[in-house]
């Protein structure tokens, strides 16, 4: 598995690089409503790419949106990974 993560990684570096960059440079503050749910959306898109299962999940006060995404192994026996993190 690991091997197959950094040959991935190899061979896909400057696009997940340039996508990187992009992403910073989207003003990102919490309270500017218009450029946060840009950088929920470019985050969606980034790993909709990769073949997770996205969405955007907005909040019934209007408050900065969740991004949710789900991946889901064909094993029975796999086990649930969760991670969070901000991104504003």
């Amino acid at each position: 598995v690991v091997a197959g993560v950094r040959a991935w990684r190899r061979a896909h570096e400057p696009q997940v690089l340039r996508e990187f960059a992009d992403l910073l440079a989207l003003p990102n503050v919490a309270s500017d409503s218009v450029n946060i749910r840009r950088n929920a959306d470019a985050i969606v898109a980034a790993f909709a790419r990769r073949g997770i299962a996205m969405r955007r999940l907005e909040s019934p006060t209007g408050g900065p949106p969740a991004v949710y995404g789900e991946w889901r192994s064909p094993r029975r026996d796999a086990r649930t990974v969760v991670l969070y993190a901000h991104y504003d």
